[in-house]
């Protein structure tokens, strides 16, 4: 099954969405390895290792980057280290509103391709929209505390 998860906030910001390790809290202990590509670009190809709190590895997987609009949008396509649990795409877009405040629409697309049932979709569906929300949360903090 493929689900779109979207979710979009508005905030002020200076941009700073390709620092995502800086950002997300998900990704703070994370092992990232660039195994090609220059850094932030289209076409680099990293290892993500994400750290448990013992220092054990939890999760194994690559991002490659597939679409970058400098400061405005960046889609990542991740897979698996082994396996085919999930094939994902990761999209952030910011763009510009029409307030006169100076605001910006944070937009998170998650397309997800996972091997799953009807009921673990829906349970996976709330946690994604919850996960989604925090990570918007995160980024909005960061850019407003730079």
């Amino acid at each position: 099954r493929s689900t779109l998860f979207p979710y979009t906030t508005l905030f002020r910001s200076p941009y700073r969405m390709l620092d995502y390790k800086a950002w997300n809290p998900d990704f703070a202990t994370a092992q990232i390895e660039r195994l090609r590509g220059e850094a932030s670009a289209e076409g680099e190809l990293s290892l993500i290792k994400l750290v448990g709190d013992n220092g054990e590895i939890l999760a194994e997987f690559y991002s490659e980057t597939v679409k970058v609009v400098p400061h405005r949008h960046i889609v990542w396509y991740v897979y698996p280290k082994e396996g085919s649990a999930f094939r994902n795409f990761v999209d952030f877009w910011l763009e510009d509103t029409e307030s006169t405040d100076s605001c910006v629409r944070f937009r998170i697309y998650y397309y997800a391709q996972n091997l799953v049932t009807l009921e673990a979709l829906a349970q996976q569906r709330a946690e994604m929209e919850a996960g989604l929300q925090s990570l918007a949360v995160a980024f909005k903090a960061y850019c407003e505390k730079q």
